[in-house]
């Protein structure tokens, strides 16, 4: 029995100012009296010691305003700079916008179903004969055994698995990308987990690029359960070619998912 092959696109999913140096600053005017001839002493004291006293007053009134001045500066200066980087600063703690390509590829299907007991009672059906997993698509559930990026090897995989107790068929699908907003490093992270999963899509997949990846745990919470897919992915690598083909195609699913998964974190 040959696959049959829907090639129909899925809808995508949308995704103070400085102080006035020039002032001028005035002073008490200072009178003189007249003084009895007892105080005549004193008075010679005072006219010997006005310039002594003038030269002070000035020196106070300089140091005075210039402390004043370097002091406003100093605000300015502060304030002009936290003016200047408040997106920065905001960025910096919640990352930056990065936007995760469209995931197009084809799919290879043993059913769509509407009630989720249907879905996981043909699933509990066939799970022994192929490795199919459950992933959940709009309202539906489906049970996918393979994904590639060209028509014709999911036409491979399909006729590997295909059996009259299950039906399998192909079709084209996509999940519109997304925007994400990481940190500098998750992003890098991503792009790698993406330039892997598109090797598994590929039928080559990439030993070393999955090391590296389990390596280097991303922060985000939204890319934890893509990361464990890949933890999973290597520990089955001595095992059976189902179990492996199933851990790869779990994988798939979880970039496939990351931007319904982001929509509903929002």
């Amino acid at each position: 029995m040959e696959p049959s092959q829907h090639n129909q696109k899925k809808d995508e999913i949308p995704i103070e100012k400085q102080p006035n140096q020039n002032a001028v600053i005035y002073l008490p005017k200072l009178t003189k009296k007249k003084v009895g001839k007892g105080l005549s002493s004193i008075n010679q004291v005072i006219k010997k010691g006005r310039p002594i006293i003038f030269a002070a007053l000035v020196s106070t009134l300089f140091a005075t305003i210039a402390f004043t001045v370097i002091d406003l500066e100093r605000v300015d200066q502060a304030a002009l700079t936290e003016q200047t980087n408040p997106v920065a600063a905001e960025a910096g703690s919640a990352g930056e916008m990065v936007k995760i390509p469209e995931l197009t590829m084809w799919v290879v299907q043993a059913g769509v179903f509407k009630e989720a007991a249907s879905a996981e009672t043909n699933f509990r059906s066939i799970i022994e004969k192929m490795p199919v997993i459950q992933t959940s698509n709009e309202d539906f559930i489906a049970l996918w055994v393979g994904a590639a990026s060209e028509e014709s090897s999911a036409v491979a995989i399909a006729e590997k698995h295909q059996s009259e107790e299950v039906p399998l068929y192909i079709k084209q699908v996509s999940n519109g990308g997304a925007e994400l907003q990481i940190s500098e490093k998750d992003a890098e992270w991503l792009k790698s987990a993406t330039d892997f999963t598109q090797s598994i899509l590929a039928q080559n997949q990439n030993t070393e690029a999955l090391d590296k990846l389990i390596s280097s745990p991303p922060e985000s919470e939204l890319l934890q359960e893509l990361f464990t897919s890949f933890t999973t992915l290597a520990e089955k690598a001595g095992g059976s070619e189902a179990d492996q083909e199933r851990a790869s195609l779990q994988a798939v699913e979880m970039l496939w998912e990351l931007p319904q998964k982001n929509e509903i974190d929002q």
